[in-house]
């Protein structure tokens, strides 16, 4: 399993409650003043990837001292939660927001142990290849970021990472071959991101677009590897035709270069994207995909989405080759639990060529 996935998908959450409590009764915040709160939640889920998921959540938001006219409060989210198979972790998310969203630093950190699937490197690796490895992860990463005009933000990033794997299969691969990543890796890395953010509203978009391109380089020398750089570019646009029908479209690509450490390449497949291929079914040193979805109501507090996706992944850009994609498609239904803010539980059913997917989640794919 890809850690990172679960890490953006639970830090999500920390969105769910700082907005809807967001309030500012005097025009000129006072000491004393503040709107402050904790808020315990359940976490839950289901994929492949991780089995059944259970843990739990406590958000903590202030309304910021410095801020005049904006309502977006500070907040921290600390995040445990355990698979059945075997995954286990412990997120943590902060979030400021100063001097009415002038400066947004963000900081997230991950420590926890969970099994990832490997299925080889290229576009022609194989299902029946498969060999699990299991690591014990540390991450840490933190952004500064400065409004330019309203939604378009920009900053420098840093972040450090240690990871240890601590088991593997006897006769796989990463035993009897030298992949980057295979044993043990200690990496510090630094760089710059842009958000350009008109989506409305930020939870549940019914229109607008999010641009983000990021970049971050780890030096070799004193880490254990080479020296590599990742990139990404991830577009997102939402399209209202009438009532509370969207269309949501995502584009992504993500690039690396030099000695990248098996666990950090780009991929293919999860919960996310890609919905029915296992997450990490995919890697090389560029992923390429795109998937489009239907959000419509039902009944009360239901709705339902139709979606499809399409990916590939080759050793360079000049290789990419459209012949045999990877393509996914599936239907989803979704249960309000939020009604004012549209927070849906998200029960999608995925298929591909190679088998299906079933996934529970809060929040949509994208």
């Amino acid at each position: 399993m890809r850690i990172r996935g679960v890490i953006a998908l639970l830090i999500l959450l920390s969105l769910v409650i700082p907005v809807g409590a967001q309030t500012v009764e005097e025009p000129t915040p006072q000491a004393g003043d503040r709107d402050v709160g904790v808020v315990p939640l359940p976490v839950f889920g289901y994929s492949q990837d991780t089995g059944a998921l259970f843990g739990g959540a406590a958000f903590i938001f202030w309304q910021p001292l410095t801020n005049v006219t904006s309502t977006t409060n500070n907040t921290l989210s600390v995040v445990g939660f355990y698979g059945t198979r075997r995954v286990v972790g412990f997120p943590l998310s902060l979030t400021l927001n100063l001097a009415d969203g002038l400066y947004r630093p963000e900081l997230g950190f991950f420590i926890g142990r969970a099994p990832s699937d490997f299925y080889g490197i290229g576009p022609d690796s194989e299902l029946d290849d498969e060999e699990v490895y299991t690591a014990f992860t540390m991450d840490a990463e933190a952004a500064f970021l400065f409004r330019l005009r309203q939604g378009l933000y920009a900053g420098p990033v840093v972040n450090w990472i240690y990871q240890d794997v601590v088991e593997t299969e006897g006769d796989g691969i990463l035993e009897t071959r030298d992949i980057t990543g295979d044993d043990r890796i200690r990496s510090a890395g630094a760089g710059a991101r842009v958000d350009w953010d008109t989506r409305e509203p930020q939870l549940y978009p019914f229109s607008g677009h999010l641009l983000r391109v990021s970049t971050v380089g780890h030096p070799g020398g004193i880490a254990s590897h080479d020296g590599y750089t990742v990139a990404s570019l991830d577009y997102r646009q939402f399209f209202n035709p009438w009532g509370r029908h969207v269309f949501a479209l995502q584009g992504r690509t993500d690039l690396a270069f030099g000695d990248t450490p098996l666990h950090y390449l780009p991929y293919l497949g999860g919960s996310s994207a890609l919905r029915g291929y296992p997450e990490g079914r995919y890697r090389d040193d560029v992923a390429v995909q795109g998937q489009l979805e239907y959000r419509f109501p039902l009944v009360w507090r239901f709705g339902g989405v139709v979606f499809g996706a399409a990916g590939q992944v080759a050793p360079s850009i000049a290789e990419l080759e459209a012949a045999d994609l990877p393509l996914a498609g599936g239907l989803g239904l979704r249960f309000a639990v939020n009604t004012e803010e549209n927070i849906n539980i998200r029960i999608d059913f995925a298929f591909t060529r190679e088998g299906t997917g079933f996934y529970v989640n809060l929040r949509e794919a994208f």
